[in-house]
Parts: C-alpha cells; structure tokens; sequence
C-alpha cells in the first residue's frame, strides 16, 4: 500500500510579464515559491479528491478510497470524520464535499445519497437520490448538482434532461436549469460534466472538458457564456476532445480533461488546468485572463485535485491545494502573494 504524506507549504509569488500567446489582455505569470512548510502524519490519505474551509479556518479533505474526511484544526488536530460502510455516518466511495452554514454535507456516491454533518463530525441526516450526482455545491439550504448522464446524447435528450438539478436540503427537487454543450453534432450528455461554484448569489458553471464557462442566477436564468479559448488556445491541449470520433460510443468517451478544479473570488475565477504541472490561470468577471499562477517542483507524476482561494486583502492572495506528486504523496499546498 502506497505511503501518503500531507504537508502544508507557504510560498511566495514573483510576478513575470507575459507576452504573445500566454500573454493575452495584458496577462502575467506567477512563478510560486516555497517559504516554509509544516508536515503532518504520513498515514492520513488514501486517495483525497476534495477540501473545503469553514469560517475558522478548519479545513476538511475528502479522502474518497479512504472513506472518510478529514478535519484539520488550525491548531494543527485532526480529526476523522466517518468510516467505510452503509450505515449513517458512513460512505462507500464519497467524492465531492461542501459547506452551507454550520453544516458539511458529503456526497456518498456509492450508496446515493447526500449526507450532513456537523462540524464536530456528528450526523444530522441524509437523503437518497435516484441519479448519480458528478458534482454540487450547497447554498442558503439549496444544493446544486450535476448530474452525470452515460451513454446520452444530445440528439435524443437535448429537451428532457437539464445540466443543473436543485435540492432542497432534504432532498425534494425543485428545480432543474441549463443546457448541455452542443459545440459538436450529437454530443453526448456526459461531454457537458462540469464544476460548480457559487458567488454573490450567482450560479458559475465550468465545463471539464471544453472552455466554456456559464453564470447563471440563483433560479437559473442564463446571465453570461464565456468561451475561455478566446482568451488562451485550450484547445491544443484536448485536440481529442474537438474530434467526432472521440464520441463514436456515446457510453465510452475518450475524452481529456481540460479544468480539473475552480474557485470564484472577490478577484474573479480561479480555473485549476489538467496538466503535468501546476497551472492555475486567473479571469477578471468580464471573461478575460489576467494571470497564471505556476510550480515547477513537482516531480512527473503531478495532479490537482482541487484547492481554494482564501484571504484576499489588498493585493494577496492565498491558496489551498489538494495535489498528488508522484504515488508516494499527497500534498496540500498553502501558497501567499504579498
């Protein structure tokens, strides 16, 4: 069995002007650099997917082949939050966390269904649903999810099935909004698997595999489409996914990811790319890129998982990431631009 370590990393940010196809709008880029670093025990992950923060400052990893989360204290403690199995306060294979208020709410994938928590690690509830949510996020007692749809395509079920599905928080559907990407003929369903954000009472979704971005308000009316390849060529980097034959089985796509993890700010959106080295680019609310954020140091086995955005006061900003380097350990990563 594979050790995992999780170690917290401080960095600073030296900013170098762009020019030419990274640089578009007057884009810059962020070279990261460690400053200090606090390491935790190296038997706390399996598999982590997913980190949130609550108003403290306790952090919380979901650990998905774990099956458990963790809780990190800003006092350094940690505490396990849930074991494997089908019972209350329990997951088989859980993904995607959140926090709305004073509770955490886990999406148990396995044993479908939503399950709340407080943030001592105490079950309140939970509620089953009958189709397999990819992602949510939870807002004000409402929870917006994507719901993943194999085998689908767009010319069948265009009209029938919506890209986001609201929840009350015990379960019962009252809404649903948005529809799938058409960008190429017959797409299917599956091809609009998105990341959903929600800021200033707005909804943002981010397609996985395509450089399209929505924002959507709280009852789902349309308020903007930003296609994010106007602003850097994505597209060279998931040629596969552009090409009809990556689709010919609708039930098997052979698709690339493009964005692996995003976050809304006060500064704009923060996309986290599918890439063998850290890249997070940031966009102004107008759809436009004005920075990337970089790290050169992992080794060549580099994933991100998904991180946070935090502390924007003045002209900083300070970031949590969930990343794998290598198969030897997890890292979460705290970077700061001053």
């Amino acid at each position: 069995m594979y050790q995992y370590i999780l170690i917290v990393l401080c960095f600073t940010i030296t900013l170098i002007s762009c020019n030419g196809k990274d640089g578009k709008r007057g884009a810059s880029e962020v070279n990261l650099v460690e400053v200090d670093s606090n390491s935790y025990t190296n038997s706390l992950f399996v598999y982590p997917v997913d980190i949130e923060k609550d108003k403290e400052g306790n952090l919380y990893i979901s650990d998905q082949m774990g099956s458990q989360i963790v809780k990190l204290g800003r006092n350094q403690s940690v505490q396990i939050i849930g074991s494997k199995g089908r019972g209350p306060g329990q997951y088989d294979l859980q993904s995607d966390i959140s926090i709305d208020g004073d509770k955490l709410i886990v999406n148990d994938q396995n044993n479908l269904r939503l399950q709340y928590f407080n943030f001592a690690g105490e079950y309140i509830r939970s509620f089953l649903y009958d189709e397999y949510i990819s992602d949510f996020i939870a807002y004000n007692k409402y929870l917006y999810s994507y719901i993943a749809r194999p085998g689908l395509t767009t010319k069948t079920n265009l009209n029938k099935k919506k890209l986001i599905h609201v929840f009350d928080e015990f379960g019962k559907k009252v809404n649903e909004f948005g529809e799938h990407l058409t960008i190429l003929d017959n797409l299917p369903l599956n091809a609009s698997d998105c990341l959903i954000e929600v800021y200033d009472n707005k909804i943002y979704v981010l397609f996985k595999f395509f450089p399209i971005m929505r924002v959507y308000s709280l009852e789902g009316k349309l308020l903007d489409e930003y296609n994010l390849q106007k602003e850097f060529n994505y597209q060279e980097m998931t040629p596969q996914n552009y090409d009809p034959a990556t689709y010919k089985d609708p039930a098997i796509m052979a698709t690339r990811y493009l964005f692996r993890a995003f976050d809304v700010t006060q500064k704009g959106i923060y996309v986290g790319l599918f890439s063998e080295e850290l890249k997070i680019d940031l966009f102004n609310f107008a759809g436009h890129r004005v920075r990337r954020y970089t790290y050169d140091d992992y080794g060549d086995n580099f994933y991100l998982h998904d991180f946070i955005v935090t502390n924007e006061e003045d002209d900083s900003a300070l970031f949590y990431l969930l990343v794998t380097d290598g198969d030897s350990k997890v890292e979460l990563l705290k970077t700061i631009e001053d």
